[in-house]
């Protein structure tokens, strides 16, 4: 049977391996948020909706002995190695679990680990009771948050954002490899992340993912009354706040039009469209070619079936994504001698480009 083992030493590994796959998961959720918010700039202004959402730039958890410790938050012990484990007592406020880069919240100072314990006067025990304070805030408003760092209790006045588009980037614990637009949202799963091999890869899916909802592609397939709904009851709910223990990414309204196949053209279409954005957005396009290549060999149903039932097949994709490489080369090289620029193209000049 070998070594003996412990109970309290089993439990106490358990313990271990739950926080540090709880890390991995916030830190997967942030890199997700970070790229598609970056992609989200991308979208042409005639697309914006005339009412944005405020944008925030805080992902919120529940405060739990996992999650504390993921943190180090005062008052939650390291995991134990001994037997008298002393009890916790669950603080009202909760946990800031990610914050993204160039936000209102990073500009406010807030750091991941910080507690979130009142929005002005409102008290927020629980991610949703501060996603319903938040809610309130106008874009361009300000408010002021009581956090607590370290065991000191501080305020931060946090001055909202604008959302360029109204989306939410989830990643759902599936094996598959994996990403689809849904009413309100871009879902990636974790199988995805897996096989992926740089965050310029990530992007050219998730640019494709986002171009089905910016081109109207879900509303022309499930109607634009049954989507508005679904919308509405998503967005509202949160905001730009996720709760990445809260669940399921969808309710049964908007899983049954997931699924609805979009058309081949449409897919063409959001190929398209979507590497533009990613290209805005400042990523390599290039890698979407990797990707491709390595999709059509690891996943050969793919040539066949692909991603989707209704997808191209992924060699029609790679020829198709390399003519679009030299059509944005060839673009920035016009625009560039349009503006004077000597020197010839870099590959860091025209892969970094900002729009």
């Amino acid at each position: 049977m070998g070594p003996r083992i412990d109970k309290d030493e089993l439990k106490s590994a358990q313990e271990f391996y739950e926080v540090k796959a709880q890390r991995h998961a916030y830190q997967q959720l942030v890199r997700v948020r970070t790229i598609g918010e970056r992609l989200l700039t991308s979208v042409p202004k005639e697309m914006r909706p005339a009412h944005p959402k405020p944008f925030l730039g805080i992902l919120l958890d529940d405060l739990t002995l996992t999650s504390g410790r993921v943190f180090g938050v005062p008052g939650i012990e390291p995991i134990p190695q001994r037997k008298d484990r002393s009890p916790w007592k669950k603080e009202k406020a909760c946990l800031i679990v990610g914050i993204l880069p160039d936000s209102p919240a990073s500009r406010a100072g807030l750091q991941p680990g910080d507690l979130l314990v009142k929005v002005d006067t409102k008290e927020t025990p629980t991610p949703h009771e501060a996603a319903a304070a938040l809610n309130r805030i106008k874009p361009e408003d300000s408010t002021s948050l009581l956090l607590k760092r370290e065991g000191v209790r501080f305020e931060r006045l946090l001055k909202t954002g604008t959302k360029p588009y109204p989306v939410r980037f989830q990643v759902d614990d599936d094996q598959n490899v994996n990403a689809y637009a849904a009413p309100g949202q871009i879902v990636i799963t974790t199988g995805l992340l897996r096989f992926i091999s740089s965050d310029d890869e990530l992007a050219v899916v998730m640019g494709h993912e986002l171009a089905h909802l910016t081109q109207g592609h879900l509303a022309k397939g499930m109607g634009p009354g049954i989507l508005a709904g679904i919308v509405s009851n998503i967005l509202g709910s949160a905001i730009d706040i996720v709760l990445p223990g809260s669940g399921g990414v969808l309710g049964p309204a908007a899983e049954a039009g997931i699924y609805a196949p979009f058309s081949q053209n449409f897919e063409r279409e959001a190929d398209y469209v979507g590497l533009k954005y990613t290209y805005q957005a400042g990523y390599k396009i290039e890698a979407g070619i990797d990707f491709w290549d390595r999709f059509a060999t690891e996943l050969p149903e793919s040539l066949s079936r692909s991603f989707f039932n209704t997808h191209p097949t992924s060699p029609e994709r790679l020829l198709r994504l390399k003519k679009t490489v030299e059509e944005l080369r060839a673009s920035f090289k016009t625009e560039s001698k349009a503006r004077g620029d000597t020197g010839g193209e870099t590959s860091a000049a025209w892969t970094n480009r900002i729009a």
